[in-house]
């Protein structure tokens, strides 16, 4: 439904989630030795389908350095890294607030399909606008309370894909 070869990125939407951008790459880890520290480094599938030596989009200048390419799928991984890092603590601090439920999405499509979307979680919106002004604050603090409000905001483009996908069954 989202996948059109006739767009130059071949995805048919407004947002490439970086998960989706990313292609064949993925994050690594190198801990030098003798150190603590790990550093990220970028890898790559090579049984991959999009991979190849002889087309597509090059990794490297021809004179040395990270091609343009490079460097935007290197944006996607931190964009992606830097998602996991939070996730816990944000997780901790909505559960602590008892602000994720559980959500079926059910619907019918054009066709008389019938369909159930289960094991999806949101942000539960009558406790989000009830939580106290420190509560409030604690979460803005720490980058979260947009991220809520986000999700929240985010349930009404699930009409917009039940209409993308009549549209898609229609053709």
């Amino acid at each position: 439904m989202f996948l059109d070869a006739s767009y130059p990125s071949g995805w048919k939407a407004d947002y490439v989630p970086a998960v989706l951008n990313k292609g064949p790459f993925l994050i690594g880890f190198q801990q030098p030795s003798h150190s603590e520290e790990k550093n990220a480094v970028i890898h790559i599938d090579m049984d991959h389908p999009k991979v190849s030596n002889s087309e597509g989009q090059s990794l490297f200048l021809t004179h040395g350095g990270n091609s343009p390419y490079l460097n935007h799928i290197s944006s996607c991984l931190s964009v992606i890294d830097s998602g996991l890092e939070i996730q816990s603590d944000m997780f901790k601090q909505f559960l602590a607030l008892d602000l994720i439920e559980p959500v079926n999405i059910e619907f019918e499509l054009n066709n008389g399909e019938k369909r159930r979307l289960s094991g999806n979680y949101t942000i539960h919106e009558e406790r989000l606008a009830a939580l106290t002004g420190s509560e409030l604050q604690a979460l803005s603090k720490s980058g979260y309370l947009q991220l809520a409000f986000a999700v929240v905001a985010s349930m009404t483009n699930v009409r917009k894909l039940i209409n993308l996908k009549n549209l898609y069954l229609s053709q």
